[in-house]
């Protein structure tokens, strides 16, 4: 179907030829109010698709964000976690230390046995020579005072 521009032609009325148009000056401003309604319609249906977009990523950003203040508030959870191993960790390491501090305390208590078990007899004869010199010059001045006497 093709289309044609409608251009009014004259009509005959009364007594001669006037210049009244039938309606094709109406029929060509529809066609253009319709054009214009459609543009309209067209262009109120891209906005809308754009408002939607937008709304749309508006929503997706506002989700994620809740979604990371959420892992925030929760992250007493993982919190709690990292404290408990850092506190069995500590008390492995404690628990390490006393032993190796026990060990070494065995290894100086054995040292110091071996070295008391070889000094001690020494130790005992000296002592009992100490005394004994203690009690002779004791006696030595006991006699002597009194033999001045």
């Amino acid at each position: 179907m093709s289309r044609r521009k409608i251009t009014p032609e004259l009509q005959a009325v009364g007594k001669g030829f006037s210049n009244i148009d039938p309606g094709y000056a109406k029929l060509t401003r529809m066609r253009e109010d319709d054009n214009q309604n459609i543009a309209n319609l067209k262009e109120a249906e891209r906005e809308r698709r754009e408002r939607d977009l937008t709304a749309e990523a508006n929503l997706e950003r506002i989700q994620n964000t809740e979604e990371a203040n959420l892992k925030d508030i929760y992250i007493e959870d993982d919190v709690l976690d990292t404290r408990e191993k850092a506190l069995k960790v500590n008390a492995q390491v404690f628990k390490d230390n006393f032993e190796a501090k026990q060990k070494e305390d065995k290894y100086k208590a054995a040292e110091v046995q071996s070295f008391l078990t070889e000094l001690a007899p020494q130790a005992i004869a000296d002592l009992k020579t100490i005394q004994r010199g203690n009690w002779n010059r004791k006696m030595e001045t006991y006699l002597n005072f009194h033999k001045i006497s």
